[in-house]
């Protein structure tokens, strides 16, 4: 039980499950590589041209994952037309 200005709050630890759905706040380059299947000069070009956000922490360059998502939810439809 914890007090918090004289009032009780119950603190739970998350399930299994409800840890699992949790999205990250953040992704490195590498892993948004991995989640897009682009490449590292496309995913620096996207930061540059400001379509993904990122934030530096240290040395390290994490991208913030609902720019991510964002991007990726609305990218333009392939053609299912087959040449």
């Amino acid at each position: 039980m914890l007090t918090v200005d004289g009032k009780s709050l119950e603190l739970k630890r998350m399930t299994t499950d409800e840890q699992t759905r949790l999205e990250p706040l953040t992704v490195t380059v590498q892993e948004a590589r991995r989640l897009t299947g682009l490449g590292n000069t496309t995913i620096y070009k996207l930061i540059g041209q400001g379509k993904l956000r990122t934030t530096k922490v240290g040395a390290r360059t994490l991208v913030i994952y609902p720019s991510l998502k964002s991007l990726i939810e609305n990218a333009p439809a392939a053609s299912s037309r087959v040449r």
